[in-house]
Parts: C-alpha cells; structure tokens; sequence
C-alpha cells in the first residue's frame, strides 16, 4: 500500500437477535470514519444509542506491527491475523465537539492528527489543508 492514502464512512448497525432486538446493550447503530495509509488504519468512532442520540466512542488506530504506545493484539477487519490496537474515548469527546461546529472536516483533520502521532507521516500525495 506503499504511498496510497484512503478514507470513508461506515455505518455498522447492531446486530439483532431472533426476536429482532439489538444484541449490543448501548447502542443501535455505530458510524466509523476511517483514514487508512501505508502503516495502518486510524479512526473516529460515534455511536448512536437506542434513542437516536450519537454519542463519541473512539479515536483509535490499527497497525500491522507493534507500536510503542500500549496497543493490544486484537481481531481486525483491515489486516489479516488481526492487528495492534490502542484508542481513546475521551479524545473523540474533543473530536465530536469540534465536529458539531465545523462539519466532518473536523473528523477528517483530527485523523490526520492522530495519523502522524501514532503511525507516521501521511504519504506526500494525500496531505490535505483542513
């Protein structure tokens, strides 16, 4: 994936049980947004509640290889044979308010943040202004 730079929307419902109840206890649906480079994959998760109110879940990101930082080996859709993982739930408070004012771009900009931070630099080619 060597200079290739992605990024899109996930809407995840929950999944339901055979009476057509949610099986998940806190939310109804969850909307991901994903900012994926030659090093992993970082993203801004919301989820919405049974009443419909979205609430922040996570900032995180996916790396292949082991980080410095305190990730956890867990299952992964975007690398097979899973991926290390750390997130933070407090940051996407941050992420989400600054999004409430200013639209996705605060999302998408708050990504590329965490990209450089946690996995690198983004490839030259992708770099976008907020």
């Amino acid at each position: 994936m060597s200079g290739e730079f992605r990024r899109w929307v996930h809407l995840q419902p929950s999944s339901r049980d055979d009476n057509g109840r949610a099986r998940h206890p806190f939310y109804g649906l969850r909307m991901l947004w994903y900012l994926q480079g030659p090093a992993g994959v970082v993203q801004f998760m919301l989820c919405f509640n049974h009443e419909g109110v979205a609430e922040p879940w996570d900032v995180g990101y996916h790396s292949p290889t082991e980080t410095e930082s305190g990730t956890r080996m867990v299952e992964c859709d975007h690398f097979d044979g899973g991926c290390w993982y750390d997130g933070t739930s407090l940051f996407a408070e941050e992420v989400w308010a600054q999004a409430v004012v200013r639209g996705d771009d605060a999302i998408w900009s708050a990504l590329e943040d965490c990209y450089r931070d946690w996995l690198g630099p983004l490839p030259a080619s992708s770099e976008t202004s907020a």
